[in-house]
């Protein structure tokens, strides 16, 4: 015998509502991989069954649905022609209707994962981009020169010498070493810049910075540059003048871009900031300058001698 289903298409649900036979061992009998709509079975004396199995999507509607199970006999006997012993069972299914949020709510449960998906890359992606870094210690290096006395009281000048300039390059790779570096943004808290503003976020501008009373070294040029050091909480010129008097704060801008600020306190020798204007910081005897190319910063010394470091100049 062969099994067959049609449905009336003019108000059966489009995949919402399925009709399948199931085959002996329960499973639904398949076509090329979807539910087959006709199903074959051999029928001997006596009794045979058929499992008809309909199934429903959440989003299905209810109602009342119509449809017709076809029983024909596959091998006709002699003499009698094939469809003309043909049996026609009206069936009327009746699914439940289980409500919007069952229909919509796998949806909604997909989406709301794609969008924390989308908003974790983007969080991540944010934290790099939020995070400005100095560039490598070689291109920082080229950029500050040592500079001496050439007499006594004389002007200083810039030491350009091997020697000289490999000693700035030591000092910069010496501090900027990757576990020094990666420390200071861990202290920073990165996870605060790849917020946004309002809710607390903060750029990362990774700043170093050193103490100018130790730049007039006696023994070698680039020694006062030995004691550089990273600060993770100094992002804005307003958080470096809290950060005390006497300091030198190299501050990265993003690509190769980048920042100088000297803080100096009024004192009996104090330190000299070349062609740069100060900013005098209200209640107190500090001053901010914002020193570029060309500017030299000189420690006061009362009596200069020929040969000693003088300071340093932004090249």
């Amino acid at each position: 015998m062969t099994f067959s289903w049609a449905p009336d298409h003019a108000n059966w649900p489009q995949d919402g509502l399925t009709i399948s036979f199931l085959n002996d061992d329960g499973r639904v009998a398949t076509d090329e991989g979807s539910a087959a709509d006709s199903a074959h079975l051999d029928v001997a004396a006596g009794t045979s069954t058929l499992p008809v199995y309909a199934a429903a999507t959440a989003c299905c509607s209810s109602g009342s649905y119509d449809g017709v199970l076809t029983i024909a006999s596959a091998d006709p006997p002699k003499g009698v022609k094939p469809n003309t012993q043909v049996v026609k069972v009206h069936i009327v299914v009746k699914p439940a209707e289980a409500g919007i949020w069952a229909c919509i709510g796998d949806r909604v449960l997909k989406g709301l994962g794609i969008l924390g998906a989308i908003a974790g890359l983007w969080y991540i992606w944010n934290i790099w981009n939020q995070s400005k870094f100095l560039p490598n210690a070689q291109v920082m290096s080229q950029r500050i020169q040592v500079l001496y006395y050439t007499m006594d009281g004389g002007t200083p000048s810039a030491d350009v010498t091997a020697v000289t300039t490999g000693q700035v390059k030591g000092a910069f790779r010496s501090a900027m070493g990757f576990g020094k570096r990666f420390s200071a943004w861990l202290k920073a808290n990165p996870l605060r810049a790849g917020l946004p503003s309002f809710m607390g976020g903060r750029p990362y501008y990774e700043t170093l910075c050193f103490t100018l009373s130790g730049l007039a070294g006696a023994d070698q040029r680039a020694a006062g540059l030995k004691g550089m050091y990273f600060k993770p909480e100094l992002d804005v010129p307003a958080r470096i003048k809290e950060a005390g008097a006497d300091g030198f704060f190299i501050v990265a801008r993003g690509g190769r871009s980048v920042s100088y600020y000297v803080c100096v306190r009024e004192r009996e020798n104090p330190i000299k900031v070349t062609a740069c204007s100060p900013a005098i910081l209200p209640g107190t005897q500090t001053r901010l300058f914002n020193p570029s190319s060309g500017s030299q910063i000189i420690p006061g010394r009362p009596t200069p001698r020929k040969g000693q470091t003088a300071g340093i100049r932004i090249a």
